[in-house]
């Protein structure tokens, strides 16, 4: 009898996007001076807008109107 792993695969992929260079580093220099793992920031940040999106009741903007 064959036994199955229990454990659940975790898919990942990844997102490439560009940015200049100074927002790049902007970015990592703050994440680095506060101990912030960059990477779940930006999950975090994608998830929450995900949410937003999805809540009929918020009033979404355009980029250009973001201020």
């Amino acid at each position: 009898m064959i036994e199955k792993k229990a454990k659940e695969k975790i898919l990942t992929s990844t997102i490439q996007i560009r940015v200049p260079i100074e927002l790049r580093e902007q970015f990592n220099a703050i994440c680095k001076a506060k101990a912030i793992n960059s990477s779940e920031l930006i999950r975090q940040l994608i998830t929450k807008w995900i949410i937003e999106q999805l809540d009929k009741t918020i009033e979404h903007n355009r980029i250009n109107d973001i201020k």
